[in-house]
């Protein structure tokens, strides 16, 4: 693991030989929406799933970041699930302008709720991966597999990652930004995806 002072940007890297890739993004049909139409990744258009959670007040630039590229990109479907545990927690945040500086404006795209973990065992399961830090995004294509993924941080934000332009190659239809295949390391342990500054690990 590694803390968020030394935690370096090449953590964050997703190599093209990442186990989530080419895998098939399970479905969010089950989640109970609290913002927005009721979607599904296998509805045969773009997606990016979000997973979020109100108390980690460092999701909240990402879920600013996310809101700005789902006004960009009108053609891909955006959701952010939220896994607090309260439903009336996450309620209370797309409501509340108490703290401006905190929330961001709005969430202008669908929000659903995933507080049994319903979701994120799923994703953990299907795409091979050891946890489901938060924030961390994933890009589904219109046949329903995770062709991109990133997690985030405070040392790693939405604008610095490849996500946006990894989003905008999958829009046109081009070929992604390759990192090529992950370094190997010594004495490497399946917590390599976790970082101690991500506080939100299921």
């Amino acid at each position: 693991a590694f803390s968020p002072c030394t935690t370096k940007m090449d953590d964050y890297k997703i190599y093209d030989d990442d186990r989530s890739l080419g895998k098939t993004a399970p479905s969010i049909a089950g989640l109970k929406f609290l913002k927005g139409e009721p979607c599904d990744v296998n509805d045969g258009k773009l997606h990016v799933v979000i997973f979020v959670a109100q108390y980690d007040k460092g999701n909240y630039p990402a879920i600013a970041a996310f809101s700005e590229l789902s006004d960009k990109y009108a053609d891909v479907t955006f959701t952010a699930i939220f896994i607090d545990p309260k439903e009336e927690t996450v309620n209370k945040f797309l409501t509340s302008k108490e703290d401006p500086t905190a929330v961001p404006p709005d969430v202008t795209f669908p929000v659903a709720w995933d507080g049994a973990k319903t979701a994120v065992e799923a994703y953990k399961a299907a795409l091979l991966l050891p946890a489901i830090t938060v924030p961390m995004a994933f890009i589904v294509d219109r046949s329903g597999v995770v062709v991109w993924r990133e997690r985030f941080g405070q040392n790693y934000i939405v604008q610095k990652s490849q996500f946006p332009a990894q989003l905008e190659h999958v829009v046109k239809g081009e070929a992604l930004i390759s990192n090529g295949k992950a370094p190997v390391e010594e004495d490497s342990d399946d917590d390599d995806d976790v970082a101690e500054g991500d506080m939100s690990l299921f």
